[in-house]
């Protein structure tokens, strides 16, 4: 009987150390479940936060482009106007000469460097 509570009592310990170890491999997956949760909860704030940014930094970007497409209009309006009236003044002074140069000009700065170099380029994205 002796040699019965020895084998019980040489087992209790072992029963105890599995006990042990099955706690803290408890905690440790809890441990580790909270970890995760916090990742994913701090990953799902973070892609929030980026498209919040996007979506913001696409508006100034929209606005940006409205204002440059507006000022390229101005522009061109004026110089239209601008070269319209010097047409009708040479026109009403019967200068048709300085009519062919001043057409022939325009269309030479037009199409070459002149009004395009003043526009806003859009770099390639």
């Amino acid at each position: 009987m002796e040699d019965e509570n020895d084998q019980n009592r040489s087992a209790l310990p072992t029963q105890l150390e599995k006990e042990g170890e099955l706690a803290s491999i408890d905690k440790n997956i809890a441990h580790i479940s909270s970890t995760i949760e916090n990742v994913a909860n701090n990953a799902f704030k973070s892609w929030s936060e980026h498209l919040e940014f996007k979506a913001k930094h696409a508006d100034q970007e929209l606005k940006i482009s409205d204002r440059q497409h507006k000022r390229t209009s101005i522009l061109l309006f004026i110089t239209i106007a601008f070269v319209f009236s010097l047409l009708a003044m040479a026109m009403h002074k019967e200068q048709y000469e300085l009519v062919k140069i001043i057409l022939g000009s325009t269309l030479a700065v037009a199409a070459g460097a002149g009004l395009t170099s003043l526009l806003p380029k859009k770099s390639g994205k």
